[in-house]
């Protein structure tokens, strides 16, 4: 995994870290910023501005490990008081593990395996989200982990409708009826914000609060929670759009603040909440605070950029750029297309396309003979070959099909180009004459839509030319009064 390369960046000042692994999750506390990664937590100070001293100088050490992981890590859990990590890790086989890390220390205080309903759902290719989360004991319904005398225990869901919880002594499994860590916490919501609660769907989460005076108020968000981090009188909402809602109360009145977008992760710490975006910047907001506006942060932002392998990187770019430039010119293929075979409905075709059909014989010495259509391209047009074919149909006097063949276009029929396609001539009476014979250009609508299920497209008829007995014999000369001289090898 290429490193990143973090920028930690204040109003004068700015220094540049680098990680071997992208970072899961950061938070501030006491002027330190602390990263969680795959491999492990590291600290670095966080550099602050001094107003005795303006051009504050910021040294380009790197991050100090302060503790490191046996396994990699896949979600983790950091409690507000910063009392408690909890990091879910996955071992080689699949399964998940969950270790506590003390704080203080920074040294693992246990380990906890989690059970079989869970094992191998933390997998590469499992499609179900995999999080973890401290909860206090009392929050739990009554009957759950009832011997337990920890503070604090711990929700790892990993699988589609169960959880475990645990005290990494004991463990239950949970029935589980939502897919996100923070649709999960929504229903402990009232504890940091009394009277309020969330409802989350699909792609619509909406915030309801029940006013002692006024009745029910509503705010809807944008899409359904992803996260949230609560305290006392502190709650922020994380969406899967990634944007970050702040819950504050003002005279009396619930209301909701956009603080951020486009964020991947949020954490809270003390009073302060730390916001990662997708792109790798880090924000951090006080969540006492009232008042905040996307220009006006007093708290210098943390970025993080992808330093890696460049070479490698370039390549990788440059092939997404081949890729989305091949795409687009496809598509403006298939829409050129598209206008080729509206102008054909719309149009006579005889005035893009002339067709000509004449009998010859199959070979010098062959007694069969056979139909040559010549097909013309007098339009301003090109045919690209993959979207179309030449479809002729040879039908007899009373209408019914003999013979029915598809001929490929080149891969560029342009103007003025011509194709030859030839068709053997069906064994037939002289009362099977006149044949007719009908030529049709076909669309490929499997080419036209995405995942190529674009659907039938009728064939445009071009022209219908007709093949009468004598054009047959003329081919062969008989009753037509000609001179025939036998060879010698004939007579002899």
């Amino acid at each position: 995994m290429p490193p990143t390369l973090l920028s930690s960046l204040s109003t004068t000042s700015q220094v540049d870290l680098v990680l071997s692994h992208p970072v899961q999750r950061a938070w501030v506390a006491a002027d330190t910023l602390y990263l969680l990664t795959a491999e492990g937590v590291q600290a670095v100070p966080v550099p602050t501005m001094d107003s005795a001293r303006d051009n504050m100088e910021v040294s380009q050490s790197q991050p100090e490990m302060l503790v490191k992981f046996d396994h990699p890590a896949v979600s983790s859990w950091v409690t507000a008081d910063m009392s408690s990590l909890v990091v879910l890790q996955r071992v080689q086989d699949s399964s998940l593990r969950l270790v506590t890390v003390c704080t203080t220390s920074w040294t693992v205080s246990s380990v906890y395996n989690c059970p079989a309903p869970l094992q191998g759902a933390g997998d590469g290719g499992s499609i179900h989200p995999v999080w973890v989360s401290s909860l206090p004991t009392h929050w739990l319904p009554a009957g759950q982990l009832p011997s337990t005398t920890a503070a604090l225990v711990q929700v790892v869901a990993a699988a589609a409708t169960q959880a475990v919880v645990t005290d990494c002594k004991t463990s239950c499994l949970m029935q589980m009826d939502c897919l996100t860590r923070g649709q999960f916490l929504s229903q402990f919501i009232s504890r940091a914000e009394p009277g309020l609660c969330i409802s989350s769907l699909t792609s619509l989460a909406s915030v309801l609060h029940q006013e002692q005076t006024e009745g029910l108020s509503c705010r809807f968000l944008s899409s359904s929670v992803k996260d949230l981090v609560m305290e006392k009188d502190m709650l922020a909402i994380l969406t899967r759009d990634g944007e970050v809602w702040k819950i504050v109360r003002q005279a009396g009145q619930v209301v909701s603040q956009l603080l951020l977008a486009c964020v991947d992760n949020v954490t809270l710490v003390g009073e302060v909440l730390t916001a990662v975006t997708r792109d790798g910047a880090v924000y951090t907001f006080n969540m006492r605070e009232n008042g905040h506006k996307f220009g006006e942060l007093k708290v210098g932002s943390l970025k993080m950029k992808n330093n890696g392998d460049i070479l490698k990187g370039i390549v990788e770019e440059s092939k997404k750029n081949e890729n989305l430039g091949r795409a687009t010119a496809e598509m403006k293929d298939s829409l050129k297309q598209l206008q080729i075979f509206q102008l054909l409905l719309l149009g006579p075709p005889v005035k893009m396309f002339e067709t000509d059909v004449c009998v010859t014989a199959a070979g010098n010495s062959s007694q069969e003979n056979c139909l040559i259509v010549k097909f013309k391209n007098i339009s301003d047009s090109k045919l690209i070959g993959k979207f179309w074919s030449l479809k002729l149909d040879i039908l007899l006097h009373e209408e019914k099909c003999r013979q029915s063949k598809t001929f490929p276009l080149p891969s560029s029929f342009s103007g003025q180009e011509t194709i030859s396609c030839v068709l053997p001539l069906p064994g037939t009476g002289a009362d099977q004459f006149p044949l007719t014979v009908r030529s049709h250009l076909v669309l490929r609508g499997d080419l036209m839509g995405q995942g190529r299920n674009g659907g039938l497209v009728p064939a445009v008829t071009l022209v219908t030319s007709k093949v009468t007995v004598l054009d047959v014999l003329r081919l062969s000369g008989a009753g037509l009064g000609d001179r025939r001289v036998e060879t010698e090898k004939e007579q002899f």
